[in-house]
């Protein structure tokens, strides 16, 4: 089982502070011993604590409580001849990587190296933990999360807000740099290059961090062009967006640098235009009304559009600015099929019920469908809440597999009916949907 850093230390902290042993830690959190008092000297290190083993003077007495990690002898006499080999291996191993200035504790994902800490007091570098390959990690894992969210289509962060991790920035990595630089010089440690020589540790991470620092900075760049609305743009015009656009005689989609232009027309005549960078046409809309109404008054009646500019947010736009609206729904076509009206899962083919200012759905076996919670969903900038409704027991039910979705008998036989509904946005697609 994985933990995160902030439970490795809780679990170290529990153990240090001797509120719960290590073999009790091991049974609760199912991890082995030696993981647990891991994560124990993990908690005391971060927090500069000292040793639990340390010599404790009182009073003219000297106390001494050993409990050291190496092996005792009662355990090397039990070990057998490989076991004693390997033990061998790791100590002469472990005395190399002190002559060299770092220290390796714990194995796998709890795997802890930490590199030039006696030369922490020596250079005056205020924080020890940069030179901790798990610091080394988090940068790694901003230019990883940089780049997915550079190449993802659906962006889960906005483009105005650059990710930086723990004050990783660019001018983080560039102190980084100066320090490990100030290091080698102090230890003459030579940066080498060439074929057949090996490069130190310290300049691989000197060359790491250059490498880190020159993509964080593009990545930064990248989005600061893109701004939050886009998330591509094209190298030769900074203002076009890379659109999937139809133009060879079958049809094929050709992904392209290019602009969304709007055209509102009256009677045949070209009133205005109105040119932007989004994809869709969901978020044009709105722009080109309010153009409109700048230009020429509050003198529009009605509106009609195809079938993609149809959202909440544009449909709410026309109804509180009293515009009736002629746009396509985008379920238009398929309110016309037998297999939209006989679909039992759906909650407009249910019967909907009001018993004391409540309201709840009676399903196609006659069970009821309770409000359970409201869930709210922000989508560029704009609130959409959803009322949630479940049935609290749809066991024996033979209506199953045509109510849930994507049912499987295996698997979903103790699954109960949720759907969620957005009751603003359905109320004004049947208004619009009346005037057809």
């Amino acid at each position: 089982m994985g933990y995160t850093r902030e439970e490795r230390l809780d679990i170290g902290k529990q153990i240090y502070n001797n509120e719960i042993s290590r073999s009790d830690a091991a049974i609760k959190y199912k991890i082995s011993e030696g993981t647990a008092r891991d994560y124990m000297r993990l908690y005391r290190d971060v927090n500069g604590l000292p040793p639990k083993n340390r010599i404790q003077k009182e009073e003219n007495t000297v106390k001494i409580s050993v409990h050291s990690s190496e092996p005792d002898l009662s355990e090397y006499e039990s070990m057998t001849k490989d076991e004693l080999i390997k033990e061998l291996v790791k100590s002469r191993i472990s005395e190399a990587r002190l002559k060299k200035g770092y220290e390796v504790k714990g194995a796998g994902a709890d795997r802890t190296v930490t590199i030039f800490d006696n030369w922490n007091s020596k250079y005056g570098i205020g924080n020890a933990q940069m030179f901790i390959i798990e610091g080394m990690d988090k940068v790694r894992d901003i230019i990883e999360k940089n780049r997915k969210r550079r190449l993802t289509k659906h962006k889960k962060v906005s483009n105005n807000t650059i990710i930086e991790i723990d004050s990783c920035s660019p001018l983080e990595i560039l102190r980084l740099q100066k320090n490990l630089a100030r290091i080698a010089n102090g230890e003459s440690i030579e940066f080498v290059c060439g074929k057949g020589k090996r490069k130190p540790q310290i300049q691989q991470l000197y060359e790491e961090l250059e490498d880190c620092g020159k993509r964080l900075m593009g990545y930064k760049e990248s989005f600061e062009i893109m701004g939050k609305d886009r998330n591509s743009y094209s190298k030769t015009d900074l203002e076009a967006t890379f659109m999937r656009m139809k133009e060879d005689p079958m049809l094929n989609g050709q992904l392209k640098p290019a602009y969304n232009v709007q055209v509102a027309v009256e009677n045949y005549f070209i009133i205005h235009g109105y040119v932007s960078s989004d994809r869709t046409d969901y978020n044009t809309l709105i722009p080109v009304l309010e153009k409109h109404k700048k230009a020429f008054g509050g003198i529009l009646e009605d509106v009609a559009a195809d079938s993609g500019y149809c959202s909440e947010k544009n449909l709410l736009y026309l109804k509180r600015n009293n515009i009736s609206s002629y746009i396509k729904l985008q379920d238009h076509e398929k309110r016309k099929t037998r297999a939209y009206t006989e679909d039992i899962g759906k909650y407009y083919n249910m019967t909907l019920k009001i018993f004391e200012d409540e309201q709840y759905y009676i399903c196609h076996d006659g069970r009821e469908l309770r409000h359970v919670r409201t869930e709210m969903k922000e989508q560029d900038g704009y609130v959409q809440t959803y009322e949630v409704y479940g049935c609290a027991d749809c066991s024996g039910c033979e209506h199953k597999a045509g109510c849930l979705y994507k049912y499987n008998a295996g698997k979903d036989a103790g699954k109960n009916k949720v759907m969620k509904i957005n009751e603003q946005w359905e109320i004004l697609k049947e208004e619009s949907h009346a005037l057809f």
